[in-house]
């Protein structure tokens, strides 16, 4: 009897035990089949957090490797947001003498204050717009050196008396844009001139500061005029000269602002 005993005993034994070695393995099968991380076997060490792992992680989650990079990367303001710029124009209007040209000087900033002024401005394209019945149209353009800085220059051809232009910078990905107005540019033309005494009686019927007189212009028509290095803008406040070959009559004041006497040639930008 005690050996059958012995027997029935082993066997159950040796059925409890192969039941609980297969356990673990069909735990493990369950979780898988669930979607949930495999359990441990007993007595094993944990593994690593799957953050640390690359096999596990999914690109572009906030689990892969690198995702608090990405994050901190993505939390900087000047990211994906073009910085605001600045034209700096190192003087504003123009006289322009007809069949010549002239240079406009400027630079092109960048105002983040992460960033140096210039910085990332290399070869950025400035344009020179002027204002036609059909809007601005470009008549110049420049490429800036390294520190934003640039030189346009201007012929204005067939160009009216006067002209008003802008500069133009259209951004790009990383820079906003910008615009300066330059005023009114002044285009001179030649023309025979003199000078009178207009302490009296006047055709228009008062005294400009810089007066002038004209033949053809109505009266209060500002005008540029030119002598050599001095300028001034003058009032059409008179009429004359008639004298033949002449086309203006400049007063006191204003032949003495421009350090002009007798006859001769003056620019004008009527």
């Amino acid at each position: 009897m005690r050996p059958t005993s012995l027997l029935r005993v082993s066997a159950a034994h040796t059925i409890i035990g192969a039941t609980a070695l297969a356990a673990p393995a069909g735990a493990q099968a369950l979780a898988i089949a669930v979607g949930r991380s495999p359990v441990p076997p007993s007595g094993a060490q944990p593994q690593a957090s799957s953050e640390h792992t690359s096999s596990s992680a999914v690109p572009g989650s906030d689990t892969a490797p690198g995702a608090s990079w990405a994050r901190a990367l993505r939390s900087v303001p000047a990211t994906g947001t073009p910085a605001a710029t600045r034209l700096r124009v190192a003087r504003g209007g123009l006289e322009v003498l007809a069949g010549r040209s002239a240079t406009v000087r400027g630079r092109l900033v960048s105002l983040t204050p992460l960033a140096r002024a210039g910085s990332g401005l290399a070869g950025a394209k400035v344009l020179l717009e002027r204002r036609g019945a059909r809007g601005w149209l470009p008549v110049g353009m420049a490429r800036t050196d390294r520190a934003g800085r640039f030189a346009l220059r201007w012929r204005p051809g067939g160009a009216s008396a006067t002209a008003r232009l802008r500069l133009l910078f259209s951004g790009d990905a990383l820079h906003r844009r910008a615009v300066a107005a330059l005023g009114r540019a002044f285009v001179l033309h030649p023309s025979i001139a003199s000078w009178y005494y207009d302490g009296g009686f006047t055709a228009c019927g008062f005294h400009a500061t810089f007066g002038v007189a004209n033949r053809v212009l109505p009266c209060g028509t500002r005008v540029l005029i030119r002598a050599g290095s001095h300028s001034v803008l003058a009032v059409v406040d008179d009429r004359g000269p008639f004298v033949w070959g002449r086309s203006w009559d400049l007063g006191q004041s204003t032949a003495a602002a421009l350090r002009f006497s007798g006859v001769g040639t003056v620019w004008v930008s009527g």
